[in-house]
């Protein structure tokens, strides 16, 4: 394994984020690595030549247990292959089995297309909707997710396999809430700008759907909204109203350097958790501290 291209869609940075970390470590692991924006490749239409990489990565957040639209749309625009490897890290502010099935739906495009798709790992990020994260548990999961990406660039490299398995009735649950595609589309066209916006257009520039415009000197919202929240978490003046979604808006992106490099911030405490949400976090720590101290297998051999 010496060369790497990741493609992935992020939309309030957060898979970026992990993607950035899993190139990091695959460099460290000697492999030359390249990383394009899904979004980006989409409103090109085009797509760099794919053919001298050893491996394609995609990676992408989960949506209502989901692949995004716009990475369904980029996995049509792949040329066809005869057995390329192809590994998936996928990101979700939970760690539910409902989130398991969520790359069914490119799997069979991937393999159509004539790819192979050998490796995927969830990585929990924090919420940019719903509620915040306390900074503690954004230090935990961080962490954590450097050294799943660690030890996900070494199976990469070695040839260890970790292939989806997708449970027949969690493709259904998946398969009913891909209402959230028209969903998204109709809560993108109720979403506003209030008045203490000042046509800054920070939001026309950064919206990955490109779904904002300015015109006549008011905000505009279009029908192409994917529902990534970029809009909402980032208005410097937290002006963008959420649409239906308003009352779970989670405004202001999370520091992660400061959170993560504060000794004041306690990194252990989801362990600590008895009861409620992040109570069902417990177990993928366990796993993930678990997977991370075992003895790396070379498939290779």
């Amino acid at each position: 394994m010496k060369r790497v291209i990741i493609f992935y869609f992020s939309g309030t940075g957060h898979t970026q984020i992990v993607a950035e970390m899993l190139a990091a470590a695959l460099h460290d692991q000697g492999v030359h690595v390249d990383c394009f924006r899904i979004d980006r490749c989409l409103r090109e239409g085009d797509l760099p030549d794919i053919s001298g990489y050893d491996a394609v990565g995609i990676g992408y957040p989960i949506y209502a247990f989901n692949v995004p639209r716009t990475v369904e749309d980029f996995v049509r625009m792949l040329p066809k292959s005869t057995g390329k490897p192809v590994f998936v890290f996928k990101t979700a502010g939970e760690p539910f089995l409902f989130n398991k099935p969520s790359s069914y739906f490119i799997h069979g495009q991937l393999r159509r297309r004539g790819y192979d798709l050998r490796y995927e790992r969830l990585f929990l990020m924090p919420y940019n909707i719903v509620f915040r994260y306390p900074d503690e548990v954004v230090k935990e999961i961080y962490t954590l997710s450097e050294a799943l990406a660690q030890r996900m660039a070494a199976d990469i490299v070695r040839g260890t396999e970790h292939r989806p398995r997708y449970n027949p009735l969690l493709v259904l649950i998946s398969l009913l809430m891909r209402i959230q595609f028209p969903g998204a589309r109709l809560n993108g066209k109720l979403m506003r700008a209030t008045k203490d916006c000042n046509l800054c257009g920070k939001c026309v520039r950064e919206c990955r759907a490109q779904n904002i415009r300015i015109h006549k000197g008011r905000v505009r919202f279009g029908w192409k909204c994917v529902m990534c929240m970029r809009c909402v978490m980032y208005c410097p003046r937290g002006a963008v109203k959420a649409g239906l979604l308003e009352r779970w808006a989670v405004r202001g992106g999370y520091d992660f350097k400061e959170i993560v490099g504060d000794p004041a911030v306690a990194g252990d405490t989801i362990q600590g958790y008895n009861k409620g949400f992040f109570g069902h976090f417990k177990k993928y720590v366990r796993d993930i501290e678990a997977l991370t101290r075992e003895p790396e297998r070379d498939e290779s051999a």
